[in-house]
């Protein structure tokens, strides 16, 4: 007679005990990244996961919960690589350029985190946005925030960072379409060019390649 694994033990994925909760994260990581939202069922995460229903339930409260904690998981490692950016030396606009060019970095990798963040601001419910916005992103938005009133104190910089995180994420969401339609790519495909593209046309007024010279300058004394 076969026996049910009790809900929580550990399975064994390619040789490796997995806890259930970790297992049941990233299925649904990948099924999230790979149908969005809505088209996704809590069953479905389960009888992927091998687990039950009350496992899932027990260990994440409901759908809206792993679904954000499945972003949290896939944020984690480039929030780090994010904040990382912002906390180079050499000025409010050397900080700006080296996050936009670690955004950049970021959302073109593979794995699921470009996948989730594009399903999520198509498809999502108002509230599961608000609520993953704020579990996510404010810290390092206020960061950005910061830096770019620094950077240019007349422009609204509220705004001005939003346009940021829009430009950037729209160039690398668009190179499918992009190709489709040029035979060259009419934005450089590296990411230290294409931050200064993003940045430079919205603040056309900072020589962008010179602010790049001025980073590289600043880690090379600090290296020192």
């Amino acid at each position: 007679m076969r026996r049910h694994r009790r809900p929580g033990r550990p399975v064994q994925r390619d040789g490796v005990a997995v806890s259930s909760k970790k297992r049941i994260l990233q299925v649904a990581t990948e099924l999230f990244a790979e149908r969005g939202y809505q088209a996704v069922t809590i069953r479905a995460i389960a009888r992927r996961s091998g687990v039950q229903l009350s496992s899932l339930y027990h260990h994440f409260g409901d759908k809206r919960a792993l679904y954000v904690q499945a972003h949290l998981q896939a944020f984690r490692d480039s929030s780090r690589r994010l904040e990382s950016a912002l906390r180079v030396g050499g000025g409010a606009q050397v900080r700006l350029l080296s996050f936009a060019t670690e955004l950049c970095r970021v959302l073109a990798e593979p794995g699921p985190l470009f996948k989730l963040v594009s399903r999520h601001w198509l498809e999502s419910d108002p509230d599961v946005v608000r609520s993953l916005a704020q579990a996510t992103v404010p810290v390092q938005f206020r960061r950005v925030v910061r830096a770019m009133r620094e950077a240019a104190p007349a422009r609204d910089s509220r705004a001005m960072s939003m346009a940021l995180y829009s430009l950037v994420l729209g160039l690398v969401t668009l190179r499918p379409f992009e190709d489709s339609l040029t035979r060259h790519p009419a934005v450089a495909r590296a990411y230290a060019p294409l931050a200064e593209f993003a940045l430079s046309h919205l603040l056309p007024e900072i020589d962008w390649k010179r602010v790049r010279l001025r980073g590289q300058q600043a880690r090379g004394s600090s290296a020192g």
